[in-house]
């Protein structure tokens, strides 16, 4: 059990170190498909809280009594499922190195601030006047496109690239798992005077 809780934990540690955190994720064994179920299962809780519990300025469509919670897990397991799967399929085309439970468990990850911050919003959103709307609608797509999104495809890259690339960099693969070497101000001991030429 502690060991599940301190698999939880280290998804605080990747939403503000995404690049690293990922590489660790996959690479260093820090996450585990015990954890992506959990965080999963919360994600289905927090959709069934959102759709139950959100004021009704800012949950309109909702009329209070037709809540199915088998539709709700149903969309938030089988959207889950499709990019998995999507993501496991463009791997094997393309001769990438990752595993489907690894592309789960990045996923399952990724998607820890959605419920992170729209369990308290949803509750908060009962207290809110309607010409708050501007900000819970700010910080709703802020979570979605930011944290969700960005932290999905910056997992993607760390996932299905080995621990070395062709030419034998780690820090290729490291910094953001590209292919790409570092750009020449990111490399260690570089001065402005190497500019000039």
């Amino acid at each position: 059990m502690a060991v599940l809780w301190k698999q939880l934990r280290y998804s605080t540690h990747l939403i503000f170190h995404p690049f690293d955190g990922f590489w660790d994720l996959k690479h260093e064994h820090r996450g585990s498909i015990k954890a992506a179920l959990v965080i999963l299962a919360m994600l289905v809780i927090h959709s069934i809280l959102s759709t139950q519990f959100t004021g009704f300025l800012y949950n309109p469509d909702y009329d209070g009594v037709s809540l199915n919670v088998f539709s709700e897990f149903a969309s938030v397991i089988g959207t889950f499922l499709l990019w998995c799967i999507a993501n496991w399929s463009l791997t094997t085309l393309m001769d990438g190195e990752g595993r489907f439970s690894d592309i789960v468990m990045v996923s399952a990850y990724a998607l820890v601030p959605l419920f992170l911050i729209g369990i308290p919003l949803t509750f908060i959103s009962n207290a809110m006047p309607l010409e708050y709307a501007a900000f819970y609608n700010i910080i709703n797509v802020f979570t979605y496109i930011w944290f969700s999104d960005a932290q999905r495809i910056d997992g993607c890259p760390s996932v299905h690239v080995g621990k070395d690339d062709p030419d034998g960099d780690p820090d290729c693969c490291r910094n953001g798992g590209h292919r790409l070497s570092r750009p020449l101000v990111l490399q260690p001991g570089f001065s402005a005077g190497q500019l000039r030429g």
